[in-house]
């Protein structure tokens, strides 16, 4: 009865992230398209190369799983949570972070934004595709609620972090500006929602 009523608790929230899940894509495509055209698109051409590799090519699992395992290790301090955070944490993206600080800051090394963003694309995507499997293969549930409930969070966590390298690599994008626009409309259709079903 116990483990029913935590699936149900589970499709509630579900319902409560699809507005954080909306607003947070519309306010990051909102401001990636303000940013230099020819430099985001390789961001986009990253995203398109994974997606071509994985519908048509190989399967590539494997660095996705190799990255978990290394993400769950280093949270192994958090118990039982570690295992979680391997799904949550693209643990690629923080290497492209360091790999562009490391080249742009210390090795003075000049036009990498192009590389990075690139990889970036790829790196998300492959967190995305295969944490999306992984969550979707571990949930027992007839009702898919363990996945239906964490997929929306591990999708903001992750263009979070990429919003977070955005502002590193595009002096035009603020995280904190993308951030409240997030929050801005999150509550928005919170409220419009509100509006229609309670206000007559």
């Amino acid at each position: 009865m116990k483990e029913k009523l935590f699936q149900l608790l589970k499709l509630i929230a579900f319902f409560f992230l699809i507005p954080i899940f909306i607003a947070c894509t519309e306010a990051f495509l909102q401001h990636s398209h303000d940013l230099p055209q020819g430099t985001i698109t390789y961001f986009w051409r990253g995203v398109i190369v994974l997606l071509i590799v994985h519908l048509f090519l190989i399967e590539v699992e494997p660095v996705y799983q190799l990255g978990r395992r290394i993400t769950s290790g280093l949270f192994r301090f958090t118990g039982p949570a570690a295992e979680t955070m391997g799904s949550f944490f693209p643990i690629y993206m923080v290497v492209a972070v360091i790999l562009y600080f490391g080249l742009k800051f210390f090795l003075k090394t000049s036009g990498v934004d192009d590389y990075i963003l690139f990889l970036a694309g790829i790196a998300i995507t492959l967190h995305m595709v295969y944490a999306s499997r992984d969550i979707r293969s571990n949930d027992t549930s007839g009702l898919s609620a363990d996945y239906l409930f964490k997929i929306p969070l591990v999708y903001v966590v992750n263009i979070l972090i990429l919003a977070a390298l955005f502002e590193i690599v595009f002096k035009d994008f603020s995280f904190v500006g993308f951030t409240k626009d997030f929050l801005s409309r999150s509550g928005e259709i919170y409220t419009s929602i509100f509006r229609q079903l309670f206000v007559p």
